[in-house]
Order: C-alpha cells, then sequence, then structure tokens
C-alpha cells in the first residue's frame, strides 16, 4: 500500500500538492490560536506574512478585526499562546509580540497615512457612551458600516482605562491617543466632557434622534474589602492611584506599602509604587501564585523590580496606631479559596496569622460600574454585581434601541474582551438598524486531537525569541516603557516557528497512483513529502523557487 509521510517541521502548508494532484484534501478549520482569540484574529496568515517578511500585509490582516492593535500589542492578555500548540514541543509562539512588532515598525516610519473617512452610507445614527475600549471597538465597527456615530466621554481626554487606569510603563498614553485619531479619522464625533446619566440621559439621546445607544462606560469603582480599619487615611484605591498618576498630580507614597489584590491592576498599582519611591511593595491576594488573574509575565517583572508576592493569604484586619495611622495588615494562609454565586469561600490555616508592616495600603480586589442615576435603565436591566444585563445575543437590554457592552456588563475583564464584547454589540446594533434577526455565531471548527498528536510528534526544538526590555535600574526610577519589543531578525525568526496547523490534510485516497507518478513529493518546494510505496522512499525533491518560512 502506498502512504505520504508529511514532515510537519518543514511544511509550511502552501497547498501547491494538494493543488497538482486531484486525489490529495486540503483542508482548513480555525486553528487553536484563533478559536481562543475574544476578536477571532487570523493569526496564523499574519504570522505567516511576518515569517516571510511581509510586515504591512500582516498589520492589515490584523487590524480586518483589531481597532487597536498597538495597544493590543502590549498589554492584550493573549489567550491564543495558551492554546498555541507550539507550546506542547517547546513554548508557545510569541504572538502578542508579533502583533506589537508590525504595528511598532509602522510607527516608526511615521505611523498610518490618515484614514480615509467614511462615507455615511446609513442615515441612522448611533450615540455610544463611554470612550473606552469597547466603546472605540464599537465605534470603529459602526463607522465602517457607514453609521453616523458620536461618542460621549465624561472625561475631557478620551481612552477610558487605556489611558486612565494603565501606567506609561505597559502602555504609553501617546499609543492610545495615537489609535483614537485613527478611529475619529473615520468620521467618529468625540464629545469629551459630557456625563450621560440624568439629565442628559440616554433616553434624551433617543430623542435627539439617534436610532440606537450603546453604554460603554466601564467599570470604574472600587471594590472594598469589608475588613476593621478599612476606613481612615493611609488606603489608596488603585484606580484612584492610576487616576492621580495620569493627570500629573503629586502621590504621597509610604516608606511600606501594602497591595491587596491578585490582578493585573494590582500589579500596575504595586510596580507603579515602586517606582513612586516606596522602600517595600508587598502583594497579598486570596489566590494561588499560579491562580492569580495577574498575567505571569508581568508577576515576574514586578519580582525583578523587587516587589514581593504573597499568595494564599486572606487579610484579616488594618492595624493602626493610636494616632490612626496604618501599622500592618493582618492576614492568614489559605488552604483553599473558590467563589460561588459571586461570594469568596475561604478554608483558612489556623495559626498562621501574620502581620506585614505597612505606612500605606493600595486595594485592588476588583472594580464595578457605577450605573445610578442613568436614566433609561430600569430594575430588570441591573443584574448581579451591578452589571447591566442584557441579551446574550442582541447586546440589547429591556430596550430594543438601548445596547451595553464592556465592563458594565462582563465585570472587570481584559481589554481584548472588552473590545470584542464592544464590536459584538456593534454587529448586533447593525441588525437592530437594519431590522435583521440577530442570530447567535457558529463555534469555529477546532484541530481534532489526532491532529494535535501529529503535530507535535516530530517536531524540531526552537528557542522563543525574546523582545528587549529596559535595563532594571532605568525600570525603577521612571515611568517609560519596559518592553522594547522584536527587531526584524527576531520577528521573523519567531513567526518561523509557528506549526500552520490552521490548514492540514493530505489525505491520500484510494485513487493515488504515487507509486509511479510522485507528483506531490517532486512538486513540494520544501522537501516536507515522503513517498512511501512498493520502490521503497521517495523524498521530495525541490523543484520550485518559493522562499520557505
Amino acid at each position: 500500500m502506498t502512504t505520504i509521510r508529511l514532515d510537519v517541521d518543514r511544511c509550511v502548508c502552501c497547498g501547491d500538492c494538494a493543488a497538482i494532484c486531484p486525489v490529495l484534501v486540503y483542508r482548513r478549520v480555525t486553528p487553536p490560536c484563533q478559536a481562543a482569540c475574544p476578536l477571532g484574529t487570523d493569526v496564523e496568515t499574519y504570522v505567516s506574512l511576518i515569517a516571510q517578511g511581509k510586515f504591512a500585509e500582516a498589520l492589515e490582516v490584523n487590524r480586518r478585526v483589531n481597532p487597536l492593535p498597538l495597544t493590543l500589542g502590549r498589554v492584550c492578555t493573549h489567550p491564543c499562546e495558551g492554546k498555541c500548540h507550539r507550546g506542547a514541543v517547546d513554548e508557545p509562539v510569541a504572538i502578542c509580540q508579533l502583533k506589537r512588532f508590525v504595528g511598532d515598525r509602522e510607527l516608526a516610519a511615521g505611523g498610518r497615512p490618515p484614514a480615509a473617512r467614511v462615507a455615511g452610507t446609513r442615515p441612522e445614527r448611533v450615540a455610544i457612551v463611554g470612550s473606552g475600549p469597547a466603546g472605540l471597538g464599537a465605534a470603529q465597527s459602526l463607522a465602517a458600516a457607514g453609521y453616523g456615530v458620536t461618542v460621549f466621554e465624561q472625561e475631557n481626554t478620551p481612552g477610558g482605562m487605556l489611558h486612565w487606569g494603565i501606567p506609561d510603563f505597559r502602555l504609553p498614553k501617546e499609543i492610545v491617543a495615537r489609535e483614537i485619531t485613527d478611529i475619529m479619522a473615520l468620521g467618529v464625533e468625540m464629545r469629551t466632557g459630557v456625563t450621560v446619566g440624568a439629565s442628559p440621559g440616554v433616553d434624551d439621546l433617543r430623542r435627539d434622534g439617534y436610532g440606537a445607544v450603546l453604554l460603554a462606560i466601564g467599570a470604574q469603582q472600587c471594590r472594598l474589602l469589608g475588613i476593621p480599619g478599612e476606613d481612615g487615611p493611609g488606603i489608596y484605591h488603585c484606580l484612584q492611584l492610576m487616576r492621580q498618576l495620569a493627570s500629573g498630580q503629586k502621590v504621597d507614597v509610604g516608606g511600606n506599602v501594602v497591595v491587596i489584590g491578585g490582578g493585573n491592576v494590582a500589579i500596575d498599582g504595586a510596580r507603579a509604587l515602586r517606582r513612586l519611591g516606596a522602600g517595600k511593595v508587598t502583594v497579598i491576594c486570596v489566590e494561588s501564585r499560579q491562580g492569580m488573574p495577574a498575567g505571569a509575565g508581568e508577576v515576574a517583572a514586578a519580582e525583578e523590580e523587587g516587589i514581593g508576592i504573597l499568595p494564599s493569604r486572606q487579610c484579616l484586619r488594618i492595624v493602626r496606631k493610636k494616632d490612626g495611622r496604618i501599622k500592618a495588615v493582618e492576614c492568614i494562609e489559605l488552604a483553599s479559596m473558590r467563589f460561588e454565586e459571586g461570594r469568596l469561600i475561604t478554608e483558612q490555616k489556623a495559626g498562621t496569622e501574620q502581620a506585614i508592616r505597612a505606612d500605606m495600603v493600595l486595594l485592588a480586589i476588583g472594580q464595578f460600574a457605577d450605573v445610578r442615576g442613568i436614566s433609561g435603565l430600569g430594575t430588570a436591566d441591573i443584574g448581579r454585581g451591578g452589571r447591566i444585563s442584557v441579551n446574550p445575543v442582541t447586546m440589547a437590554t429591556s430596550q430594543p434601541w438601548l445596547f451595553a457592552a464592556g465592563d458594565a456588563v462582563l465585570g472587570p475583564s481584559s481589554v481584548v474582551e472588552a473590545v470584542a464584547s464592544g464590536k459584538k454589540a456593534a454587529a448586533a446594533i447593525d441588525r437592530y438598524l437594519r431590522g435583521e434577526k440577530t442570530l447567535p455565531g457558529v463555534p469555529p471548527a477546532e484541530l481534532p486531537e489526532t491532529m494535535v498528536h501529529r503535530l507535535c510528534g516530530n517536531i524540531a526544538r526552537r528557542e522563543r525569541q525574546k523582545g528587549a526590555v529596559l535595563g532594571l535600574e532605568e525600570r525603577v526610577a521612571s515611568f517609560k516603557e519596559v518592553e522594547l519589543g522584536l527587531d526584524v531578525e527576531k520577528a521573523m525568526a519567531e513567526a518561523r516557528r509557528c506549526l500552520g496547523c490552521g490548514v492540514f490534510g493530505l489525505v491520500d485516497e484510494s485513487g493515488c497512483c504515487s507509486d509511479t507518478c510522485r507528483l506531490c513529493s517532486d512538486t513540494c518546494w520544501q522537501q516536507a513529502l515522503t513517498v512511501i510505496g512498493n520502490g521503497g522512499p521517495s523524498p521530495a525533491r525541490r523543484t520550485g523557487k518559493r522562499a520557505g518560512r
């Protein structure tokens, strides 16, 4: 029997063999990286283009679904990498750094040419309340679809949490401003310094002629611990700290600071305090080290900068001196923790109480949306934890013209999840205004497990490329951006680590005559096919001149 053996470490899935042979079946499924991306980014295509040196084309592929490539190239939580099959061989492909690379390359060349204003092909206008990632994602999608879009932002500077909540050492303000300018160039109107609540309210916007209104107000109210000593001087909320930093206000930092929380907001706050001159910074969280919501890379960077991490600890009280100043934070080790219906359930280890010395405490245990006073929202529209309740398919509230997206619906989420939520709402608004029925999306096809084993079975190990970073001394002494990105050589080498596992399926069917023709192996320009028949193995002969990756 004739069989065809495929060397997946050589194959770049170009499809030439399937195109030239009528009995070879060439299949494509959604690769796991794309399936894991909230935006559905065609990761495999843009990574392949980078491998070929087609950087501008790779960026345009990303922009098909991603309105904020420069931003997400820096702060995306990259769930795609967690599903990358390369991780079963050595390490996942550095997909996020590659996304940043093509964006930074365009930036270094002078930035993107001004986008052409999209002609208003639709008569309806849409109002968006909030200019954070969800609002920006929705605005870009709706403007591209031909709608007149107005974004109302209560602050004088747009960007929401991208501007006010993420420090410059992770996301410089000029990056956010540039991407907002690109979105506004499509014809989006930005009205800053306008608070939409009771007056004007969303129903006022409706009366002003907007066919639909989207609430993308984020979650900017900080949660409290509810423990003794929490009221009084020396307590900061992390978003309050970030807002002061973004506004250029002075922040008085104590010598010893305890940060309570295990997410990226907590780690950002701890790293910011280190740069502001805090003597000792300690992060305490209920999650285990492996279970911390913060990205592993961010936690590792914090430790490099001298920040202590105490996981699996629950804070019991904040101890104060007689004059009211903070003395310490008392905590206890946990054997386990879990959340049930939004409530924290813990099992404490008796006798493990300890007091962590502190002059200042920073709270970063989560945020919620403040929807009080927003006219047009009824009691049925407010769900658990103060979130806005929407139909998960239509993204609409009880009012068919009033939609909501982002953290106000999801709760505290990642930037990429918020952008995806905004784009989903924009698609639902488009269907509503067109009078079309809204249907749920079709789940993507995923690689069968047998294919995963085949992909990872005989692949040579290749080291994951690391981007340059700012020196440690300079990092902790300034708010300069820490991650400096990949250079061209490293980016192309990293892109070549991609297995291209969304394209597969060379099937040797009964009509194969490879014993005599061997056309597929002769065609393969990467020498990835070996025909095994009566005449023995026949390695592919290079017949083409295409450049491999």
